[in-house]
């Protein structure tokens, strides 16, 4: 029906294909993500662009893919199999700790209709994940823990090297969870607009700011790029059933602002190179009494590196006066200077003294795409 012979994500009973890398040797290209909208039939696919699939582990650039595991439940043949080593049934272990929730004391674990994972229990079995015989294992840690090296192995799918970050680069920050679950867990919009502040455009820029400009991996919950809101109540239950309202992305009002904004910034950031590099320096806090603005430079400087420095008021108030004086500015004194978010050169007289208005970043370099 389509003109891509094979899409990894159609599973049907006739053929389901997965991907196994090849060395860069092989004749066989690898896949590429196609993005596009389809009609509501099914019968006709308008692509708007293709990405390339970067292998694990590799500094290519391209989509990786990465996954998140429910650890707590589980659908899978352990339940039929080797129930009692694998799962527990917290009702019927009211006195095992493994019953209850490990966030709330004395609530009982939720399998959602799977079953809930057994932890605790160690058994003498081989562990497949050394290979090694009559070994003390935790069955279901060992499963997850197996099943999670085989797609990382054999599917191409990205890794974070071990079971802990070896720096904040590897790290995945978002503004906004996606489990949006109740009090505390909302959307970005419904989170401020519940704590009384209304100004959801400048509070959502400044945090898109910081996201966009963070050693590590941004995530972005879809819809938060234009601060899409909660339609239904904000319980865990009813998520599932309140999905985004694209169309408040082209209100022709500040949420269609926003998302430019953010559409900007991330294009700044899959190409600045300052923003590739593990480094952070804080080089200015002001000390003084009420003082909440903080300015720091991402990338280092030297050898023709050419750094983003971002200004930021975390305060209700605007910068005092007509201009506020950054010191220690990394080469002041080159020419060139920009302002990203706004896309505007910034005069030689006004690098690192530009004015903040309340809860506003501003992001500089000197880099550009012909840079």
């Amino acid at each position: 029906m389509y003109k891509y012979p094979v899409d990894l994500l159609n599973e049907r009973h006739e053929r389901f294909v997965l991907w196994v890398p090849r060395s860069g040797s092989s004749a066989i290209p690898p896949p590429v993500l196609v993005i596009g909208t389809a009609s509501r039939n099914l019968d006709a696919f308008q692509e708007i662009g293709r990405f390339p699939l970067a292998l694990a582990g590799s500094k290519d650039q391209g989509i990786r893919l990465f996954t998140d595991v429910v650890m707590a439940f589980g659908h899978d043949p352990y339940s039929y199999i080797d129930f009692d080593h694998f799962h527990i049934r917290p009702t019927l272990e009211r006195d095992n700790p493994d019953s209850y929730q490990s966030h709330v004391s004395g609530q009982l674990r939720d399998g959602y209709g799977g079953n809930s994972w057994r932890y605790i229990r160690s058994v003498r079995s081989y562990d497949p994940e050394t290979g090694a015989d009559a070994t003390t294992v935790n069955p279901a840690w060992a499963f997850h823990r197996c099943h999670l090296a085989r797609w990382m192995m054999n599917f191409g799918l990205d890794s974070m090297g071990g079971t802990s970050f070896s720096d904040g680069a590897q790290a995945v920050n978002y503004i906004t969870s996606h489990d949006i679950e109740g009090y505390r867990k909302e959307r970005l919009y419904n989170f401020l607009v519940s704590n009384g502040i209304w100004d959801v455009e400048k509070r959502a820029k400044l945090a898109f700011a910081l996201l966009l400009t963070s050693v590590g991996i941004p995530m972005i919950f879809a819809g938060e790029e234009f601060a899409d809101q909660m339609d239904r109540s904000v319980d865990m239950g009813k998520k599932q059933s309140d999905p985004v309202n694209y169309s408040r992305k082209n209100d022709g009002g500040w949420r269609q602002a926003l998302f430019g904004y953010v559409a900007t910034l991330v294009k700044f950031r899959t190409k600045c190179p300052a923003l590739g590099e593990d480094d952070t320096d804080f080089f200015h806090v002001d000390g003084s009494p009420g003082g909440k603005i903080m300015a720091w430079r991402r990338g280092r400087v030297g050898d023709g590196r050419l750094p983003v420095v971002v200004v930021a008021n975390f305060d209700d108030e605007n910068t005092p006066g007509k201009d506020y004086f950054v010191p220690n500015w990394p080469d002041r004194d080159q020419a060139g200077w920009r302002e990203v978010s706004q896309g505007r050169h910034v005069p030689a007289d006004w690098v690192g003294r530009e004015p903040l208005m309340a809860w506003e970043a501003k992001i500089y370099t000197r880099w550009s795409d012909d840079a």
